[in-house]
């Protein structure tokens, strides 16, 4: 009967093999390895009832390749297009590695979706007293 879950890094495709859940609220981080987790969403109908989606991106920017890791943005296509996110009213985004052309597209996917995107920085800025 769980209905809220925050995990701190993205569980693979196991994790949709549970068959039906009453989630409504699910908090997803990619951490160091994202599993396809948008991906396997999408194509998954065990969450019939989420409302709200956060998911952070894979967010090591320090690495040389960093957005290799990344989930590629037709997943994110994909997930909002599906019937499996046909219930999902609010997505929240937190660092995503795509244009604001795409996100204008996604908004387009679904218009009436509210769609947040939270940008985080991990630079360290110095000052001078």
């Amino acid at each position: 009967m769980l209905m809220e879950l925050t995990v701190p890094s993205a569980p693979d495709a196991s994790f949709f093999q549970v068959g039906p859940r009453p989630l409504r609220y699910l908090n997803v981080d990619a951490g160091y390895d994202t599993q396809g987790f948008i991906r396997n969403l999408a194509h998954n109908t065990s969450f019939s009832q989420l409302r709200t989606l956060e998911f952070g991106e894979y967010n090591e920017t320090y690495l040389e390749n960093w957005r290799d890791q990344c989930t590629p943005f037709a997943d994110f296509e994909a997930m909002l297009a599906s019937p499996a996110s046909s219930n999902l009213r609010r997505f929240v985004w937190r660092n995503p590695a795509c244009s604001s052309e795409e996100v204008s597209g996604l908004k387009r996917l679904r218009p009436e979706l509210q769609l947040l995107i939270i940008h985080a920085t991990q630079e360290y800025i110095a000052t001078q007293e």
